[in-house]
């Protein structure tokens, strides 16, 4: 209840109060995200390339423009209207930045967008068990979008379930960069609402070539078939997982 009670509030001044939404967001996730942000430092150089997949307002977006420094570039993709509004704003002095409002999905199109009456991170590209509209938009797959034209040294990945459906229109530019790391949410509740699920995840992972470790806050460890369906599959149960192939730990 206390969680819902916060995600209402966070909605309130998202919409009414961005200003101190944004400020309080960006305190929360510097706080949240300190290990997978020290992690982010040590696995991404100056002059990478870096797709933020989900960039929503643009925190990580910043993060990784520093890192990446001046030689580098960072690849935002956010197909939320809202969200990117406040993208193209948080990133307006960022030049090693490229802002793409379009889904991630397995193939280039247009899908139906719904969006959450509750929350601005939880919009899905796909059908959820309630939402306050829906709009059709473009959707593009990375190997399109990359069509090897480019290096791609990491990818971080939040899209709310949607995972499972990005990572399958990946397998050429995975297989063009062996030293791919990819930073990606493993949120069993949405893998599920969307069609896939945890282990489908873990498979694809394993397929593509992938080691898969779990990033718990704390620590990184090497996540089991087993321990991945094993996972709790509750709204507010989640993990960050590491997918990598080389031995960069």
């Amino acid at each position: 209840m206390l969680e819902k009670q916060k995600l209402k509030l966070a909605s309130l001044l998202y919409k009414h109060a961005f200003p101190v939404y944004r400020s309080l967001y960006f305190r929360f996730k510097n706080k949240k995200d300190r290990f997978n942000m020290e992690l982010i430092r040590r696995l991404v150089k100056p002059g990478n390339t870096v797709l933020d997949i989900g960039a929503n307002i643009g925190f990580y977006g910043r993060f990784f423009s520093d890192c990446v420094g001046p030689s580098g570039h960072v690849y935002c993709f956010e197909p939320d209207t809202g969200n990117f509004i406040h993208l193209k704003k948080e990133m307006h002095d960022k030049v090693n930045a490229t802002l793409i409002q379009k889904a991630i999905a397995s193939e280039t199109g247009m899908l139906t967008f719904y969006l959450s009456g509750l929350l601005n991170v939880d919009h899905r590209s796909y059908e959820p068990e309630s939402y306050s509209s829906k709009k059709n938009i473009e959707k593009i797959s990375i190997d399109d979008f990359v069509e090897k034209r480019f290096k791609v040294d990491f990818i971080k990945m939040d899209i709310q379930g949607f995972e499972t459906v990005a990572l399958k229109g990946m397998k050429r530019t995975i297989d063009a960069n062996p030293g791919l790391v990819i930073l990606t949410e493993f949120w069993p509740h949405g893998l599920l609402s969307a069609g896939s699920s945890p282990l489908e995840m873990y498979d694809l992972a394993v397929q593509l070539g992938f080691t898969i470790s779990v990033v718990n806050g704390q620590s990184i460890n090497q996540l089991s078939r087993e321990e991945a369906g094993s996972f709790k599959v509750e709204y507010f149960a989640d993990a960050d997982l590491l997918l990598h192939k080389n031995n960069i730990l």
